[in-house]
């Protein structure tokens, strides 16, 4: 009966797996980070850049129903980065002078092996217009765009920010918690 029941759970996982990966990966001619390892507490993908980078979102213990995931279109982000006020955005040449440029570079050395934790983005309003800032992986995000990354997921904090920062730069694939994208229950 055991056995029967994890069959049964495997098959189940499967399934949702298959359905998630449709939802994360639609068929467009967009370019999408490939979901290449999906499990119960992680997901982990592999970005189209000039170099190979592969970046992960774990489930935590608590808050993972109000986390986003956010696949986003790396030329509109770029731009829609560059254009907020009083940003720490540079221009693509100079992002490899940023003075924590080369930990991003190691961090994505590693590969597959260790991914690189999806930065935490904040889209918000700064002098009456809205404004991309980070809590956390600011020098990944130049890395990604210094590497002409088409696509890669971010991780934001609020479901309103997540649907507007989508409007405005993101690929045709929803926004997505981090509890729909990493149930608790396969």
């Amino acid at each position: 009966m055991a056995k029967l029941n994890f069959l049964q759970r495997l098959r189940s996982f499967q399934s949702f797996k298959q359905k998630l990966v449709e939802v994360i990966e639609p068929s467009t001619s967009q370019p999408f980070p490939e979901v290449v390892e999906l499990t119960y507490h992680h997901c982990v993908w592999k970005i189209e850049a000039e170099q190979e980078a592969f970046m992960i979102v774990r489930r935590t213990p608590f808050n993972n129903e109000s986390r986003f995931v956010v696949i986003v279109d790396g030329e509109k982000f770029y731009k829609l980065w560059r254009s907020t006020p009083e940003t720490s955005c540079a221009p693509r040449i100079q992002m490899p002078l940023d003075y924590r440029y080369a930990h991003a570079v190691e961090g994505f050395s590693a590969g597959l092996k260790n991914p690189v934790p999806l930065a935490e983005v904040n889209f918000s309003p700064s002098h009456g217009k809205k404004g991309v800032s980070f809590t956390n992986g600011t020098t990944r995000t130049l890395w990604l765009l210094a590497h002409r990354a088409k696509a890669f997921p971010i991780l934001l904090g609020s479901e309103s920010s997540s649907q507007e920062l989508h409007r405005l730069a993101g690929t045709s694939s929803p926004p997505i918690t981090v509890a729909s994208l990493l149930p608790e229950d396969w």
